[in-house]
């Protein structure tokens, strides 16, 4: 008779717990499945097509043949499709189940572009003192060394014969 008391007493405890875990976990939020194509604009599938859920971090890539499979909350509203040298895509979700998305190439004009010492930016977006050479005034220089070429054609940038013999070596 006394480990019947102690089990009724148990059992809301149990649904107790049971419940909690449910709203923690947020099993009760429902969620739905969408899937997806996206190729480029030949109509070609894009292999490695980040897709994710805007403002979140549910989110997948893309298979080799360019599709994907997602579980997304039902309040999510916006799918963003992003691939290096792309326009980012975004795509309102709505009612949809089943995406066709189509990626543009994403060109700037070389002249809007800089390399710097640890890759390439925007001009734009560069901050700092940049010098250039042109070409035409380095191709008629007998060197074989770019500090040499640059030797008194960049300002700021100074450049010493250390040993003061011709071809010699430069700081």
């Amino acid at each position: 008779m006394k480990k019947k008391k102690i089990w009724m007493k148990r059992v809301p405890g149990i649904f107790l717990c049971l419940f909690l875990i449910f709203v923690v976990t947020g099993a009760w939020a429902q969620q739905r499945a969408i899937t997806g194509t996206v190729t480029d604009v030949n109509g070609q599938p894009m292999p490695g097509v980040t897709v994710v859920v805007k403002g979140t971090t549910t989110g997948t890539v893309t298979n080799a043949q360019g599709n994907f499979s997602l579980t997304v909350p039902t309040n999510a509203e916006t799918l963003q499709f992003s691939f290096v040298g792309m326009r980012m895509v975004e795509v309102p979700i709505g009612e949809q189940t089943t995406f066709t998305v189509e990626l543009e190439e994403e060109s700037i004009g070389l002249q809007e572009v800089v390399a710097v010492g640890y890759g390439s930016v925007k001009k734009s977006v560069l901050t700092g003192a940049i010098s250039s050479v042109p070409m035409e005034t380095i191709q008629p220089v007998a060197t074989q060394r770019v500090d040499q070429m640059l030797q008194g054609r960049a300002s700021g940038v100074l450049v010493f014969n250390t040993d003061g013999a011709p071809g010699g070596n430069t700081t």
